[in-house]
Order: structure tokens, then sequence, then C-alpha cells
């Protein structure tokens, strides 16, 4: 399976975990406006151009 497993839209953040060998890697900003944007890291994007 894969290293890694990027994951989103539950608009909450976890810490990582795995699943068997697989990392799995969540960074969420959620709904700015009701507050779920507290876990978000701004530092641990991945910008795709």
């Amino acid at each position: 399976g894969p290293d890694a497993w990027i994951y989103g839209h539950s608009h909450t953040n976890t810490p990582a975990f795995n699943i068997g060998k697989t990392q799995m890697l969540s960074n969420q900003l959620g709904y700015v406006d009701y507050g779920e944007h507290g876990e978000f890291d701004g530092e641990r994007i991945i910008d795709f151009e």
C-alpha cells in the first residue's frame, strides 16, 4: 500500500495515525466562521502548481 494517505473533508484534524503501514495525515481548515480552524497548520501544506 501507499506510504502516506492525506485525507480531509471531516472539518476536524486528528493526530497522524497508521492503518497497517500507511500513515494517515490530515490538515483541514474547516469552517472558520464556526471556529473549526484551530488545529489547522498553515506551514503544513502541499502546493500543486
